[in-house]
């Protein structure tokens, strides 16, 4: 692993701490990984792949199901997937997948070969559906998933790939693809670190041992030119995307652009919720507003519940 590449994965791992809310919390979900862990079951894809499903219950039973698609890097769900979702007040099980190559114990701060070489979009897609249908097989149906970051893309497609997906919501994704996207960055940074790195992965677009920006070159070139707006103007469902208004990683311009496709399309289902002065992370001003924010998504997702209630045979167009 080259210099560039460790110092991405270092910077990944400090802003999984930071989007926790500073070292105190870090301290807290560090104890609660080991305290009370997330459970942990082992499923296969249908090409015989495994996958490491973690789960966790919130509220009393009954309790509904929520998938959750975590963002980019290689930390473990098990030191985060539980203190990502404090001040979630329903009843719910929220299921989420472990990415390949990623132990248990893993921090985050260096990511093994194993990881790379399964880090691309088709691998990722097809593991996250793989579990959701489990799910879905276990539950029925999904009140909602839930994708943040690099999962917002995956979140979206996993909606359109299963109608049994009864919400969609997003964290700091938009509409926009990534070398639009970088664009923006680039531009913003007066640098253009996003333009040299979609040129230099054209020289090696399977390679899982080239690294740009902290990521494999496989990687790179298969997100690169998705196009993600397409796959949530497909969609019926409800949809809410929250984003900070200072995000410095994936523009609010992203969210814009999305907004203004459902309204040009005429569709009402989207509906976009941006936080004052909040960064990626949901910081804003030192402190951490993703607690407020999970508060907002619960009241989603259980809208659906109270939907469900007063018409228990219905279901969505």
């Amino acid at each position: 692993m080259n210099r560039r590449t460790s110092l991405g994965r270092l910077v990944f791992a400090l802003a999984v701490a930071l989007a926790l809310g500073g070292c105190s919390t870090y301290a807290t979900y560090l104890r609660d990984a080991i305290t009370h862990p997330p459970k942990i079951e082992a499923i296969r894809t249908s090409s015989g792949q495994q996958i490491d499903l973690y789960s966790i219950d919130i509220g009393p039973p009954p309790r509904r199901a929520l998938f959750f698609v975590s963002g980019s890097g290689c930390a473990s769900l098990a030191y985060f997937m539980r203190a990502y979702f404090e001040n979630m007040t329903g009843s719910w099980t929220i299921y989420a997948v472990q990415k390949a190559g990623v132990a248990k114990n893993d921090m985050g701060f260096f990511c093994s070969q194993s990881f790379n070489d399964h880090y691309y979009f088709e691998a990722l897609r097809e593991r996250y559906n793989a579990a959701l249908r489990k799910v879905i097989r276990r539950h029925g149906e999904v009140a909602g998933v839930l994708g943040v970051s690099e999962g917002g893309d995956f979140a979206a497609l996993l909606a359109q790939d299963n109608p049994q997906v009864r919400r969609l919501a997003v964290i700091g994704s938009g509409g926009l693809p990534w070398r639009a996207v970088g664009k923006i960055l680039d531009a913003r940074a007066g640098d253009d670190a996003f333009a040299r790195t979609f040129a230099e992965i054209t020289s090696a677009p399977l390679s899982t041992v080239k690294t740009a920006l902290g990521y494999p070159y496989r990687y790179w070139s298969s997100i690169v030119d998705f196009d993600p707006a397409a796959v949530y103007l497909s969609l019926k469902i409800p949809i809410l995307v929250v984003f900070g208004e200072a995000d410095q990683s994936v523009p609010l311009e992203s969210a814009r652009f999305l907004e203004a496709r459902f309204q040009e399309a005429g569709k009402e289902n989207f509906q976009l919720l941006t936080i004052a002065g909040a960064r990626h992370a949901l910081i804003a001003g030192g402190k951490n507003l993703k607690p407020e924010v999970m508060t907002r998504l619960d009241a989603f997702f259980a809208q659906e519940n109270a939907r469900r209630q007063a018409k228990p045979d219905s279901h969505p167009d």
